[in-house]
C-alpha cells in the first residue's frame, strides 16, 4: 500500500490474460529491481509482475518438459535467481535471470533416506544456501545449489 493509502490489483484470477490465470496465490517475492513474483498453488504457475505492472509468465504446469503443480512459497536473490517449491510432487526449483528452470531438490530429500514431503517454505541465506521445509516430513534442508552456467561471452 503506497504512502497514500491507495491499493492497486496488479493479478487477478485471468493472471496476464491469456489463459494462465492465477489460482490460490500463496507465494510472494519482490527482487532487487522491483519484480514481483508470485507463485499459485491450484494454477500451478509462477508470475513476475514488473514496477510498470506488466505481467508475465515465468512458470507453467509444464515447461521444458517437465510438470510443475502446485506452487507455494517463493523466494528472490540479489542476482535475480527465483526459487520456488512445489507442494504436489515435493520439490525445489530455481529459475535463472535468464530463463532457465531446473530442479535442484526433489522427494529423496538429501538422498540419505530423510525425504522431503509437502515442500512448503523456502529461503536463501547470504552465502546462497537455499534452506527449504516439508511440512509433511517434518524436515529442514540446507541446498548448496549446483553453480549457474556462466553467461555467454558477448558476441557468441
Amino acid at each position: 500500500v503506497p504512502p497514500r493509502g491507495k491499493i492497486t490489483q496488479v493479478v487477478d484470477r485471468l493472471g496476464p490474460h491469456d489463459g494462465h490465470g492465477l489460482l490460490f496465490p500463496v507465494g510472494l517475492a519482490v527482487d532487487a529491481a522491483g519484480n514481483a513474483y508470485v507463485a499459485g498453488n491450484n494454477s500451478a504457475n509462477v508470475l513476475k509482475v514488473d514496477p510498470e505492472g506488466i505481467v508475465t509468465i515465468v512458470a507453467l504446469p509444464s515447461r521444458h518438459g517437465r510438470a510443475l503443480s502446485a506452487c507455494s512459497d517463493i523466494v528472490t536473490t540479489a542476482d535475480g535467481t527465483v526459487y520456488f517449491v512445489r507442494v504436489g510432487t515435493h520439490s525445489l526449483w530455481r529459475l535463472t535471470a535468464g530463463g532457465d528452470l531446473a530442479q535442484i531438490l526433489d522427494a529423496n530429500g538429501a538422498g540419505t533416506g530423510e525425504i522431503l514431503k509437502a515442500a512448503r517454505g523456502v529461503a536463501v541465506d547470504a552465502d546462497g544456501h537455499v534452506f527449504v521445509s516439508g511440512f509433511g516430513s517434518d524436515h529442514v534442508f540446507k541446498v548448496v545449489p549446483p553453480p549457474l552456467a556462466p553467461a555467454p561471452a558477448s558476441g557468441s
